[in-house]
């Protein structure tokens, strides 16, 4: 197989493919060797997978053998190329996201799109546009990091089985070569999280000292670059925007959490949103849900909004059951937030009712279900257009409409208007 390598076969047709000394030699060497063969680095028992630019030596997990290799049972060979891609591409979408919402170490831009620096106009009622190159890296990495978090755990649950297993094999056949076969190897690491931490692209530092699996949370958790913003700043000279009666605490030419007051003027806006299966459903009246195999579980985010400045600023009340009282969104951006996920989870419920037509259930086997969450979805909708229309004036359809045009990915918005002629 080798051999046929060294002969050059781009010849004109009836010619007999000519064989390249130069090829030959470099599998080969210069001295002919008995049965053709060939260099030690190219021979089956002795080739090993590794990157070149590693200049690591053979070790079972990252540079086997390729004898070794074909041997390891496939679950652990799925682990590995599992682990190997997720850190390399993680690393890759961080920096993207870095990219996308930093200026020289400092936050440029929210998650959602404001400009931390200059994202309030001089008149609060003229809507400004919010970016989208931050949120479309954010969006991409949250659902990407939820999907490799749900992968992760479904191997975790069974990686002590696999492992027992890998050894019990391994004992049965031929002799362990002293534990340093890869069933061998790998005995010495009591979990997933370890197995994963020796891979080449995941002995990195996952930041504050700690290397990638070492804090499962931090390694899933949703990039802290698309935090929201700390604080906005108001241009007061000459618009009279920092006067009090203009809305709370209006001063410091700045907006901050602690501007916006629980209590008196200020509202709290409840968002559903599906999650995974520790939110549950009773809490929130969408009991129904629970056997409609539709969402794992609904969450509901608390925001707590006020009138700043004369701009409707919100801080979240509570997040996953965690006090937040660090970042801050305007109401434009919460409104973009609350169709995000409006649209995500719609389009989860249009999927389930075509599957439910195919099998001639009609809507009845969801009815229950749909009825409820469009009644959460309607309530929370009027609550936030009545204070978007606080400072917008009812400008609410148009507004609407160019905060959709900006939605990422827009792949959600086609396929909620998909069954529309325009």
């Amino acid at each position: 197989m080798i051999c046929a390598l060294t002969y050059n076969t781009d010849t004109q047709s009836g010619t007999a493919p000519q064989q390249d000394t130069k090829v030959k030699e470099a599998l080969f060497g210069k001295d002919e060797k008995p049965n053709n063969t060939p260099k030690t680095q190219y021979q089956y028992n002795s080739v090993t997978l590794k990157e070149e630019a590693s200049g690591a030596k053979t070790d079972p997990l990252n540079n086997p053998k390729l004898k070794d290799f074909v041997e390891i049972p496939t679950y652990f060979r799925y682990l590995h190329e599992w682990g190997q891609n997720f850190c390399k591409e993680r690393k890759k979408r961080l920096k993207q996201v870095e990219t996308d919402c930093m200026r020289n170490g400092k936050k440029q831009y929210s998650g959602y799109g404001e400009d931390c620096d200059d994202q309030l106009p001089d008149d609060p009622t003229n809507f400004k546009d919010l970016g989208s190159s931050c949120p479309k890296s954010c969006s991409s990495y949250r659902k990407w990091i939820d999907i490799k978090k749900t992968q992760y755990e479904k191997q975790k649950e069974i990686y002590n089985e696999q492992k027992q297993n890998c050894k019990e094999e391994s004992n049965g056949a031929a002799p362990n070569n002293g534990g340093n076969t890869f069933c061998g190897t790998v005995q010495r690491w009591p979990n997933a999280a370890a197995f994963l931490q020796n891979l080449g692209p995941c002995k990195v530092q996952n930041g504050k000292g700690k290397q990638i699996f070492q804090d499962e949370r931090e390694t899933f958790q949703h990039a802290k670059d698309c935090n929201p913003c700390s604080e906005f700043k108001v241009k007061c000279e000459g618009n009279g925007h920092c006067d009090n009666s203009n809305g709370n605490n209006c001063k410091d030419n700045k907006i901050t959490a602690n501007d916006i007051e629980n209590g008196g003027n200020s509202t709290v806006l409840e968002m559903r949103v599906s999650a995974d299966s520790k939110s549950g459903f009773n809490d929130d009246g969408l009991d129904k849900c629970a056997n409609a195999d539709i969402f794992e579980g609904i969450r509901k985010d608390e925001w707590t909004c006020d009138t700043v400045c004369g701009y409707v600023v919100c801080k979240p009340k509570t997040s996953n059951g965690n006090k937040n009282d660090e970042g801050i969104i305007i109401i434009n951006a919460l409104l973009r937030r609350w169709l995000e996920y409006f649209l995500h989870d719609y389009n989860k419920i249009k999927q389930k009712i075509s599957h439910c037509t195919k099998n001639g259930e009609g809507f009845t086997c969801i009815n229950g279900c749909v009825d409820q969450w469009i009644n959460q979805k309607r309530t929370e909708w009027e609550n936030i257009k009545k204070r978007f229309n606080e400072q917008y004036k009812d400008q609410t359809a148009y507004n609407v409409k160019s905060v959709l045009e900006t939605l990422q990915p827009q792949t959600d918005v086609n396929k909620a208007i998909k069954p529309c002629d325009s």
